[in-house]
């Protein structure tokens, strides 16, 4: 007695289908990613405009901005909204440290401020408070030109040392020479 053996061409058919699928879709996966690539061909140029349409806004930033290699002054603040139209970045509590010629420090605190990113310009409002170890000084309102290092008050300002106040409409802080000019109804007590 002879038992023959039917091979099963269904089942045949089956496996070499699912083999197929298992080879052709990596393959078609494959081609589609290269053809999407290849199908946007300006990728910076869509890359750039998302940027610079993009709003940020980040919690604990910190900033150094150097010149010629050294450090000039260090932006700390507790939060920090980008506006890339505007090429600016409103703060809040900012700390700015100035790193001054001499070696010494100068602190700046103030509830908000404005950074222009293009040109590290800063502009502070809100109990701005300037402290270098020796003196105080306090405004409402001050601008630094990084440009040519000075810092500007329009408002009222008052300087505090051990053993004296100075009171001032304006002010005109000169960082690189250390000096400061005062302008308007100045008032002195020693």
């Amino acid at each position: 007695m002879k038992i023959r053996v039917r091979k099963n061409y269904k089942f045949k058919k089956i496996r070499y289908l699912i083999l197929s699928v298992i080879i052709i879709t990596p393959l078609l996966i494959f081609t589609v990613f290269l053809r999407s690539d290849n199908f946007i061909k300006n990728k910076e140029k869509v890359l750039y405009n998302i940027a610079k349409n993009a709003d940020i806004s980040l919690k604990k930033i910190n900033h150094i901005a150097t010149k010629d290699g050294e450090k000039e002054w260090t932006f700390k603040s507790d939060e920090v909204i980008f506006s890339a139209k505007e090429k600016k970045a409103e703060v809040k509590n900012l700390y700015l440290t100035f790193f001054l010629k001499n070696g010494s420090e100068a602190n700046l605190t103030a509830d908000n401020g404005v950074l222009n990113y293009e040109t590290n310009n800063i502009e502070a409002f809100g109990n701005v408070i300037i402290t270098d170890g020796s003196y105080i000084l306090k405004t409402e309102h001050i601008f630094y030109n990084n440009k040519n290092n000075i810092i500007a008050s329009k408002n009222a300002v008052k300087v505090l040392g051990k053993n004296f106040n100075i009171s001032a409409n304006s002010m005109t802080l000169n960082i690189n020479k250390g000096s400061a000019e005062l302008n308007g109804d100045i008032n002195a007590v020693f």
